[in-house]
C-alpha cells in the first residue's frame, strides 16, 4: 500500500473481501476507491460492500462506484432501473455526496 501511494497509483478494492477493505482504506495515506460493486445490504453477495466500509471510504475521501452487474444488484431474476438507483440513493445517504472535484492521489 505504501509504495502504491507513493507513486500515485489508485488502489481499487472492489474484488477485494470486507476485512481487506477495511484495513486497505484504514492504512491508506491517499483515498481508495470501490469502481465496480453494490451494496450487501441491498444484495447478499461476497463481493457487494458493507455499510461499515462504505462510511470509511467516505470518511477518508474515496470514492465509490456502483455497478450494473445483475447479480450484483440483486439476487432476484427481474431487474429494473430502480434497482440500480437503489444502490445510488443508498450510498448517497449513507455516505453522502461530494460534487468536488477530487484529486484521489498525492
Amino acid at each position: 500500500m505504501e509504495e502504491m501511494n507513493r507513486r500515485g497509483v489508485l488502489v481499487d478494492l472492489s474484488h477485494a473481501g470486507n476485512a481487506t477493505t477495511l484495513d486497505a482504506i484504514e492504512v491508506s495515506r491517499a483515498p481508495v476507491a470501490i469502481t465496480h460493486s453494490c451494496v450487501a445490504a441491498l444484495s447478499p453477495n461476497p463481493r457487494n460492500v458493507s455499510d461499515e466500509a462504505i462510511r470509511l471510504l467516505a470518511k477518508k475521501g474515496g470514492v465509490m462506484g456502483i455497478t450494473a452487474f445483475p447479480c450484483f444488484l440483486s439476487p432476484k431474476s427481474t431487474l429494473t432501473i430502480e434497482t440500480y438507483l437503489d444502490h445510488i440513493e443508498y450510498v448517497a445517504k449513507l455516505a453522502g455526496i461530494d460534487t468536488r472535484a477530487r484529486r484521489l492521489w498525492h
